[in-house]
């Protein structure tokens, strides 16, 4: 799910704000005590008695945002900022289903769409697959440390803060005259003027080649909420549904559980 609200205000070099109501998904009633949380921001905050929330300093980007309370599914999404947006919004939480008395069944799950076709795609053998098993092997680690131990795209690491951003491997050019430019923050991090990978969270681009479009931190995923990668090094390898028009070196997929 990709959370898109109108920015209401917009200045050049400020931070951004989000936020609005967590309801209870079918009557829409407010959720007080429902935690929002950019977990790679390390900034959160509790919905009050209205189920009402604010986030202010959020710095401008493409981050994950996550809302979760007990007795209700949690909800993950992509909530592009731009610099000293405010983005006002609702997120619906659907109660959980009750947990039954514990059977032992050793029939092979079913695989939801999403990953059946991730499936499908891995047995063809066109590009690079990590499976959940592979994941859970790795928890420990960063995004970037397992993409690089997998031979996937080229990593490349910021100046502080642990930042890592994925470029693209065959025809990547060193230097990209005509290619998108950088925002000022990124280039402050220590990005540089490369061909990066193009990079969809749950189907979502958050990343796309676009002139001043912030870069994608792969470590700002956690391992652990993922469920699947994929990674395709040029058009020639990447599916029909993934084939567009982008100024990119390869494409980086990413599924969170």
């Amino acid at each position: 799910m990709l959370l898109v609200a109108a920015p209401l205000t917009a200045a050049a070099q400020k931070p951004a704000q989000f936020l609005g109501f967590v309801l209870v998904d079918g009557s829409e009633k407010p959720l007080p005590g429902a935690m929002v949380e950019f977990t790679n921001l390390g900034l959160s905050a509790l919905t009050d008695s209205l189920g009402h929330f604010r986030i202010a300093g959020i710095r401008p980007g493409n981050h994950v945002v996550s809302v979760r309370k007990l007795g209700f599914a949690p909800v993950r999404s992509v909530v592009a900022l731009g610099e000293a947006d405010s983005v006002d919004t609702d997120i619906l939480l659907a109660v959980a289903a009750q947990s039954l008395a514990e059977v032992t069944v050793e029939a092979k799950p079913t695989l939801n769409a999403k990953m059946s076709e991730f499936e499908s795609r891995r047995i063809s053998g066109i590009g690079k697959f990590v499976t959940r098993e592979v994941i859970e092997k790795n928890e420990n680690r960063q995004m970037a440390e397992l993409l690089v131990q997998i031979g996937g795209p080229h990593i490349l690491r910021g100046n502080s803060g642990g930042k890592a951003w994925a470029i693209g491997g065959r025809g990547v050019q060193s230097v990209m005259r005509n290619g998108p430019t950088l925002s000022l923050e990124d280039r402050t991090a220590g990005a540089k003027p490369t061909c990066y990978a193009a990079v969809l969270l749950d189907g979502a681009e958050v990343y796309g080649g676009h002139d001043g479009q912030p870069l994608f931190d792969v470590n700002s995923v956690r391992l652990t909420d993922v469920t699947g990668i994929e990674y395709y090094r040029g058009p020639a390898e990447m599916p029909p549904k993934y084939n567009g028009t982008r100024a990119t070196c390869g494409l980086l997929v990413i599924w969170t559980r």
